[in-house]
Order: C-alpha cells, then sequence, then structure tokens
C-alpha cells in the first residue's frame, strides 16, 4: 500500500517481530495509489518474489484524491462517477488477483481526516473499498470509528492508560503517530485472527 500501509506495516512488525513462525513483509511505496501508478504491475511483481503468502493486508487511498490516469488522453476528475467506475475496477482487479491464488486479503478503510473535503473524500473512497473487498471475498476492515473519538469526530490527541496526553495523529491529518498505527494494527490482527485460526497471538 501507501504511506498509511507503511505505518500500519511497523505495526504489525512490531508485533510480530519476535513470534516464531510469522514474517511480516513490507511492500509500501509512498506516494502511490490507483489513480496515477500501476499497482497491478507492482503486485505481479510481488507475486513472484514470494513463494508462499499467507495473507495480503492492503491499505490505499491516501494520495488518489486526484485525477484519474485512464490511458488515450483520459483523465477523469476526482469523484466523478467515471473515476469511481474505473477506481473500483482497478481495486477490484487488484484483490482478485490476490484471491485467485488463494491468498486471503484484509482490505484496511481510510481513517477519519481532518479536513471536511478530505474526510468526504476517504468516505467515498471507504465504499469503494468496501464494495470491492464483496466482490472480491475479501475481508473490508474499517479504521474509521478505531480513530476517531466517542462522539465521532477527528482528534490530534488521546490519553493513554495513565492519563498522559499523547499524540495520536500527524500534524497533516492524515497521517498517525505510533499509538495511531498500533490502534488500528491491533483491531486488524483481532480480525484476522479470527479468519485464520493458525496465526499466533501477537507479541504484548
Amino acid at each position: 500500500g501507501d504511506s498509511l500501509a507503511d505505518g500500519l506495516w511497523a505495526s504489525l512488525y512490531r508485533s510480530y517481530v519476535r513470534v516464531r513462525g510469522v514474517k511480516v513483509h513490507r511492500e509500501t511505496l509512498n506516494s502511490s495509489g490507483f489513480t496515477a501508478y500501476n499497482w497491478q504491475a507492482k503486485l505481479q511483481g510481488i507475486l513472484r518474489k514470494y513463494r508462499m503468502i499467507d495473507a495480503a493486508v492492503v491499505e490505499m487511498g491516501a494520495n488518489d484524491r486526484q485525477r484519474l490516469i485512464a490511458g488515450r488522453g483520459k483523465y477523469p476528475r476526482f469523484g466523478t462517477e467515471e473515476w469511481q467506475r474505473i477506481y473500483q475496477e482497478r481495486v477490484e482487479t487488484f484483490i482478485k488477483t490476490l484471491t485467485a491464488k488463494n491468498i486471503p486479503v484484509f482490505w484496511v478503510g481510510l481513517p477519519i481526516m481532518r479536513k471536511e473535503n478530505v474526510r468526504n473524500a476517504a468516505a467515498m473512497m471507504n465504499l469503494i473499498f468496501k464494495d470491492a473487498a464483496k466482490a472480491g471475498k475479501a475481508t473490508f476492515i474499517s479504521s474509521w470509528r478505531i480513530t476517531a473519538n466517542e462522539a465521532g469526530a477527528y482528534v490530534d490527541f488521546v490519553r493513554d492508560d495513565k492519563g498522559r496526553r499523547r499524540r495520536f495523529r500527524h500534524h497533516d491529518g492524515i497521517h498517525s503517530s505510533d499509538i495511531g498505527y498500533d490502534r488500528v494494527g491491533d483491531h486488524v490482527i483481532k480480525i484476522m485472527r479470527k479468519a485464520l485460526p493458525d496465526l499466533p497471538a501477537p507479541e504484548n
């Protein structure tokens, strides 16, 4: 995935780095997405690189609030019906390439964002990801509620178990701190372990 996925990878890696039998591979590319980068081609390279993949955790979309390069001089504007159709087709193709090889896919939705226009865009893309996951028989994991406060609003800081005020989200209102990524990572692991009984518990 993209830079958000990079933070999620770091959380999953920290959870499993000392757990025998589990290897969390990093296949992320910052500033990439499905609008202007060929993730389908990169996926083919990933599948050739690893002889066995027990699960794929994907997060994408932070960089996709832009026109879509569709070829032959076609550049649908972000959010239009054509943009949404082509974007969903790309996501579905990506997912089905993995599930066709019997690789379970866990697609993590975008977190709540600070700015209203970015938040609305993320919500729209999450609907696409959810529909594409259903079509491709993947598991969609929403991160929206667990990155919001009790009222469902965006927050920059949270209190830890000792009552200390800690930064939860990055200054840009999009990315997270390690605390934020760990909250999403813990949620992802819980859902993965329900679907994959052989996945060991993470290190505490």
